[in-house]
């Protein structure tokens, strides 16, 4: 893989996949500023993190998705790193500090195939969401790695209503989580309650 400065043209890197034992380059990411590069691979292997400016890399290992699972508490940089990981049968999130990414906390997740995480822009709160065969599971930790609330969605008439999470975004002041499903609706969360509205 190739980078070069737009600013400067005398300024290129490489970076090499190395012995490609976990698999091909899969997604690169921009890290917390222009210094920083993610690199995962493929098959969930690891993720590396590159420094453009020292060339010094850092590993993390047991990702579970290459494109997805992974987040940053605050964009400025300073926040924390969630990943979505599963190093063994069940799935985990670790939580790494801003700029060494050295792992503080690993929580394992009461999930069965958990599809991503969000942080919210307040950074106070991560989000994970379970795999849509278990309708609307969604998971709401504190930004230390404690659960909070669990939901699991809303019953009518004794029938779970939703065909399981696509996606999650949380609004602008952190105060409620919208929930989209594969069945076209919306649910919005309060994070006071963790009450729906429609």
């Amino acid at each position: 893989m190739r980078i070069w400065d737009i600013k400067d043209t005398q300024w290129g890197a490489t970076i090499d996949n190395g012995s490609a034992s976990m698999g091909k380059i899969a997604n690169v990411e921009w890290g917390s500023d222009d210094s920083e590069i993610f690199v995962f691979s493929e098959f969930g292997g690891k993720v590396t993190v590159w420094s453009l400016w020292n060339g010094r890399s850092i590993e993390i290992k047991s990702a579970k998705f290459a494109t997805k699972g992974y987040g940053r508490s605050r964009p400025s940089g300073s926040g924390i790193f969630a990943l979505l990981t599963r190093p063994a049968t069940q799935d985990a999130v670790t939580l790494h500090a801003s700029s060494s990414y050295a792992t503080f906390k690993t929580y394992t997740l009461p999930t069965t195939d958990a599809q991503g995480l969000r942080w919210s822009p307040n950074g106070c709160w991560l989000t994970v969401w379970d795999t849509p065969a278990n309708g609307y599971k969604i998971l709401i930790y504190t930004a230390d790695g404690n659960l909070y609330r669990t939901y699991s969605g809303d019953y009518y008439d004794d029938d779970l209503l939703g065909l399981g999470v696509k996606t999650v975004e949380w609004s602008a002041d952190s105060n409620y989580l919208a929930i989209a499903g594969y069945e076209r609706d919306v649910v919005l969360l309060s994070t006071k309650t963790v009450s729906s509205r429609c």
